[in-house]
């Protein structure tokens, strides 16, 4: 019994800082589900309705691909949507036009699913991330307070707000964030089996490969997305060009 314990007491020495980063991961959830009210509440802005009209369109057509909207959004808007289709939203947002439309968010049971959905990916998303870095940091002292750093950014009231605006904005940050996680441990990887890639380097570079086909940002496509929340993804594409 006495040499279990000490085998606990050995065990929490060594892993004290990642212990610290789990408990810095799970409070960083915890406040963001307990403080931020009702996640259900969303809000439109003037160009919504651009992405939730094109949910009428087939995905798998070409129209769906030539339209104003790039397909992505209105896929995922298509996950969701109601067997009448998507109507006007509850609350609308027109930050040109002051004093027009609310900046109140609502409870509207037409996009709860998917404003609910944009948050829980992101708090998955920020997560995958943090613990990824801190599992890369060779100086353990330094992964607690990346963990923090970054969990004060993830889970601030900024970035917790993109998440019940019904645009393209929540999902591109947490798509970043997996991106870029996905870069670290590639770059990682690779350098470690130079001489022969592993299954799972294959794997992840498929993934990250599928994630800047979705964002819209290779060579081709990269212009038509170029928004000022997709330069950070731009950044990442753009990494392998270089290196």
């Amino acid at each position: 019994m006495k040499n279990s314990w000490i085998e606990i007491n050995n065990w929490m020495k060594a892993n004290f800082a990642n212990i610290l980063v789990a408990i810095i991961v799970v409070a960083g959830i915890w406040f963001r589900l307990s403080f931020y009210g009702d996640m259900r509440l969303s809000i439109a802005t003037n160009d919504s309705s651009s992405y939730y009209r094109q949910t009428n369109i087939s995905i798998f057509s070409r129209e769906a691909f030539t339209s104003r909207r790039l397909p992505g959004y209105p896929a995922f808007l298509n996950l969701f949507k109601p067997a009448d289709g998507y109507p006007e939203p509850l609350a609308t947002s027109y930050p040109a036009a002051p004093g027009v439309g609310t900046r109140h968010k609502a409870f509207d049971e037409n996009y709860s699913n998917v404003v609910v959905a944009q948050a829980i990916f992101a708090i998955v998303a920020w997560t995958i991330f943090i613990i990824g870095l801190c599992r890369r940091l060779s100086n353990h002292s330094l992964r607690p307070i990346a963990a923090l750093v970054i969990a004060l950014f993830a889970f601030s009231p900024s970035m917790a707000e993109w998440d019940s605006i019904l645009m393209t904005e929540s999902l591109c940050f947490s798509l970043f964030a997996i991106l870029s996680i996905l870069t670290l441990e590639l770059t990682f990887r690779v350098d470690k089996e130079k001489q022969k890639i592993g299954k799972g380097t294959k794997i992840l570079f498929i993934l990250w490969a599928l994630i800047v086909s979705v964002l819209g940002i290779n060579e081709r496509f990269e212009c038509k997305f170029s928004r000022d929340h997709s330069c950070f993804p731009d950044f990442i594409s753009s990494y392998p060009r270089f290196s």
